[in-house]
């Protein structure tokens, strides 16, 4: 995963101490930050949600050990029932992220010193339609609004759905660009295998929100 050099997050860490220290609970369900307990858990549920190769060890890690990434993680009656990864990006981490849609990217966001970036949700099945995603994309809001005023999100779109829309327009974001296939030559290069598409190349487009 990138490591922008220097980081600018060194000084100002993503409420790094808040969210050690609070959990959000409502009724059944709380919503804790990462830690090394949870790693397989949610490897097999990237794997079983995403594609196996989508999620890996060495990027759950930077999400421990670098102050401008975010990983919550839901629990239901004590089981994980979700997770979201975000990150607190800044100009230059747009080299990975927009993969090979850096000049729009790069133009759309130019203005900006730094953005939030709503990265990963996933909620098991048998625990979907219960507000779980509702409490981790609110929480997750929360936390990159404290030091960024614009927050992005790069949604997945296979045969016209998009999992994620109502939720996202829920919280006040709005769609501005569809890209085709957005991941296929990132999914060749890092060789992750598609939970829909199947083997490399991912034919999923994409569709980018923001507040």
């Amino acid at each position: 995963m990138e490591k922008p050099s220097p980081s600018p997050f060194a000084r100002a860490p993503l409420s790094k101490e808040k969210t050690k220290k609070t959990e959000f609970v409502i009724s059944s369900t709380n919503i804790s930050r990462l830690n090394k307990s949870h790693f397989s858990e949610l490897i097999s549920i990237a794997k079983n949600s995403l594609g196996e190769g989508y999620i890996t060890l060495s990027e759950l890690m930077s999400y421990l050990e670098e102050d401008s990434r975010v990983c919550l993680v839901a629990k239901t009656k004590g089981k994980i029932s979700g997770f979201q990864l975000m990150k607190r990006c800044n100009p230059s981490d747009l080299n990975v992220l927009a993969n090979s849609q850096k000049i729009w990217f790069r133009s759309r966001y130019k203005n900006y010193s730094s953005f939030g970036m709503l990265k990963t949700l996933v909620v098991l099945p048998e625990n979907q339609k219960q507000g779980i995603g509702t409490m981790l994309t609110k929480k997750s809001i929360e936390i990159l609004q404290e030091s960024s005023k614009k927050i992005i999100s790069i949604c997945w779109e296979n045969d016209g759905v998009t999992p994620v829309l109502g939720l996202l327009q829920r919280f006040g974001m709005k769609q501005v660009k569809r890209f085709e296939l957005f991941w296929a030559k990132d999914s060749l290069e890092k060789k992750y295998r598609c939970i829909i598409c199947g083997e490399p190349p991912c034919k999923c487009s994409a569709f980018i929100y923001e507040t």
